[in-house]
């Protein structure tokens, strides 16, 4: 075969058939990426809608509630059933516009007795009217019912409604019927952010046949509201499954137009509405679309540049050696004149090479003499230019001292370099300006003995571990002394300078004074901590009043009154939550936090703070697990310590997972008996993999958290590494973002010795 058409072959092979294999798995790989991107999509927002329905049931369960407890108006009610009065009607009435006034949402409030017969009502054209057979009251004398929706047959616009029993001392008065403005869910509905141009968010519920009933208008179907059903045997239609209950993905799915769609299904159980967010197959194709078209673009140039690069190297592979095989007849026949010139430096430029080297031997034999003239005349100018050279090199090498004695005499950071000893070999001015010794006081002395300040022992072990042990970089903080007594605080770095055997030769020391910035940073802290401490009495005060006043202490107050006062004591209750943080961080920081350590068993403390947040854990119907171990001793340790541990770490699990999700909370040892285990886990929102870093950072909060509590501080989890790190123990979590967390923290049995250096007070 020839050279030719193997190369042929090979490409073919090598090439070609590669390409086609990885052409058709990037196709399949970016069509599995793309639906996988777009399902993320459409959950992230089928979860947010879900959020923000189940926000506005509870803001409207607040108004219907509020409405409901209503204490005069009920009490009215009672004596207008037992007597009705033109006054009780009109002082009733007023109640209502009362009530339209502090709530603009309100549109209309009705209330009628339990006969089903409006007594009072907000227009008060209602009055009289028998609404016995209405589902409005039917539903509303029995329980509250936020889920309610109706059209006016008449104009066409979908109305709104709250219903609910009012009930003085275990007995039913009659109902309410509140009718509110519909645009909140209309909104959410609405909301096409983040789902392109066919995308949309239907809301919808069973009707009395099953079927799915839409509440809301739909994209592509305005008047769809209330009149819009979907059969309950169409269970390839997504607003099917999802007033069943069902929460999943529909990766084959057709909605009420017919249409194949993509969607995710969420429901809200206490009202039975299911919700569906969706976007037609045909758009969530068209990246893959393209995909596919530039693939096939690639594909065919490929092909073409194959070919151009085929016949370009079988060219360059054959009349190379068509040439050389000429020439080479021509050498044989005695004519040393000839000359291959080299196209390539492969193996056939190898061979022309060795052609010219056979020839030019050839020649050196017959002019040796004049050969070795003129190769040592060549040889004495190679060492002439060497010479040069050499100076050249010195001269410059002499320039680049200089130069780097000028730039380092010049900085602001001191530089020191010292033998493998520590003894002083070079240092700049900013040495004499910090130290306050001379460069000829310095040289030749170690340094430690100039200007060192006594620190911990196990500081300078751990330096010398990493400078002359592992040979690497030390980087730290410390504190000096300067020739006059004063201590300075200093940032430090040490790296070794190593030669080609890896031994080392000398050491570099940067360091640069922070003296001013430390003391900046302490004021700064103990201003915090001054201002907390004068914030708190006026808020402490402001907290003992309000409790007065709500306590009846100044006289009773009106329903109106006692709402407002309840506002100020939770605003001031929160300021002093916040007020408490900041201080505690700021005792920490400047090392006023002082422990007081107790025995403490473990296992009882986090049963003491369990009990205080259970009452949270009820109202969100959550599942808690305690696993607490049998073999757990008793640790000498802070109190407030442990406590701050548990509320914290259990108080932010309740608060970030759902409503009847899991929570646990376990103790243990660790494998060498050292260590007490503390891990308290749950099902909750978990932290993005991007913010994980950040965690621990003070005033941080990740955009998941913010979204679901807006009044974070930021400052738990810092105060709780702060705390931790002091008692010698350690804090470490894993997450995964939609799934859960789990903290773990570590204690050290040993516990902490009595108001001692161990105490929670700053290391150097």
């Amino acid at each position: 075969m020839k050279i030719r058409n193997k190369i042929l072959v090979y490409f073919l092979v090598v090439l070609l058939v590669p390409t086609f294999v990885l052409s058709f798995f990037l196709v399949r790989n970016s069509q599995i990426s793309l639906e996988n991107q777009i399902i993320d999509k459409l959950q992230a927002v089928a979860q947010i809608q879900k959020n923000r329905l189940q926000s506005l049931l509870s803001e409207k369960e607040d108004i219907l509630t509020l409405f409901t407890s209503r204490i005069f108006l009920k009490g009215d009610i009672r004596k207008y059933n037992e007597k009705p009065t033109p006054e009780l009607q009109e002082r009733m009435n007023a109640s209502l516009a009362e009530a339209k006034v502090n709530t603009a949402s309100i549109d209309a409030i009705i209330v009628a007795n339990t006969k089903g017969v409006v007594i009072a009502s907000f227009p008060a054209s209602f009055i009289g009217t028998d609404i016995s057979g209405d589902e409005l009251f039917t539903k509303g004398i029995k329980k509250n019912d936020v889920s309610l929706f109706k059209k006016d047959t008449t104009t066409g616009i979908m109305d709104e409604y709250l219903t609910g029993p009012l009930v003085l001392n275990g007995e039913i008065l009659g109902a309410v019927i509140l009718e509110i403005n519909p645009s909140n869910i209309l909104n959410v509905s609405g909301d096409y952010t983040g789902l392109g141009k066919t995308g949309e968010t239907l809301i919808a519920k069973k009707d009395d046949n099953g079927d799915a009933l839409f509440l809301t208008p739909t994209r592509f179907d305005k008047k769809a509201a209330l009149l819009r059903t979907v059969s309950k045997d169409q269970t390839n239609v997504p607003s099917v499954h999802a007033v069943n209950g069902e929460e999943i993905i529909l990766s084959n799915a057709v909605d009420y137009r017919g249409v194949s769609v993509i969607a995710v299904t969420r429901f809200i159980p206490s009202t039975g509405w299911g919700i569906v967010v969706k976007m037609d197959k045909d758009e969530a194709s068209v990246p893959l679309k393209n995909i596919m078209l530039m693939t096939i673009v690639v594909l065919i140039f490929v092909v073409f540049l194959s070919g151009f690069v085929l016949w370009f190297f079988s060219n360059s592979f054959s009349g190379p050696i068509k040439k050389l095989t000429a020439l080479t007849k021509k050498i044989a026949g005695g004519d040393l004149s000839q000359r291959i010139v080299p196209s390539s430096h492969d193996e056939i430029g190898e061979l022309a090479q060795s052609f010219n080297t056979m020839i030019e031997g050839i020649k050196e034999a017959r002019s040796h003499v004049d050969e070795k003239v003129r190769v040592q005349t060549a040889d004495i100018l190679a060492k002439e230019q060497e010479l040069e050279q050499s100076a050249k090199t010195s001269a410059d090498l002499a320039k680049d001292l200089a130069k780097f004695k000028l730039a380092a005499d010049n900085v602001s950071d001191q530089i020191v370099i010292t033998d493998p000893e520590g003894v002083v070999l070079y240092g700049n001015k900013m040495m004499e300006k910090i130290t306050g010794y001379s460069v000829e006081e310095a040289i030749g002395k170690k340094a430690g003995a100039l200007w060192k300040h006594p620190m911990p022992k196990e500081y300078y072990e751990e330096m010398w571990r990493v400078i002359k042990t592992e040979k690497k970089t030390f980087r730290g903080q410390l504190q000096n002394r300067r020739k006059n007594g004063v201590v300075y605080e200093a940032d430090v770095s040490i790296s070794p300078v190593l030669d080609a055997d890896n031994n080392i030769i000398f050491y570099v020391s940067i360091e640069r004074d922070i003296t001013k910035e430390k003391e900046v940073d302490r004021a700064k802290t103990e201003f915090v901590s001054l201002s907390s401490h004068q914030l708190r009495t006026p808020i402490s005060a402001i907290n003992w009043n309000t409790e007065m006043l709500l306590n009846g202490d100044a006289g009773e107050m009106n329903e109106k009154q006692v709402r407002f006062l309840k506002e100020i004591y939770s605003s001031s209750r929160r300021m002093i939550a916040l007020i408490n943080a900041f201080l505690d961080v700021s005792r920490v920081e400047i090392g006023t936090f002082s422990g007081d350590p107790k025995l403490v068993n473990v296992n009882e403390a986090a049963q003491d703070i369990l009990r205080e947040i259970h009452p949270m854990i009820e109202k969100k119907k959550q599942h808690l697990t305690e696993n607490y171990g049998a073999n757990i001793p008793t640790i000498f340790t802070d109190i407030k310590t442990i406590h701050a541990i548990f509320q914290n770490l259990v108080s932010n699990a309740v608060k970030y997972t759902k409503e009847g999700g899991d929570i646990g909370v376990k103790t243990s040892l660790s494998a060498d008996g050292k260590d007490v285990i503390i891990e308290v886990s749950d099902n909750g929102i978990g932290i993005p993999n991007d913010q994980k870093h950040q965690i621990f950072e003070k005033f941080f909060r990740t955009e998941v958290a913010r979204e679901i509590d807006t009044d974070g501080t930021g400052l738990g989890l810092y105060l709780l590494k702060l705390i931790t790190d002091k008692v010698g123990g350690t804090i470490t979590f894993n997450s995964e973002l939609n799934k859960g967390t789990a903290f773990f923290i570590t204690l050290p049995i040993e516990g902490l010795t009595p108001k001692d250096e161990k105490s929670l007070k700053p290391t150097a």
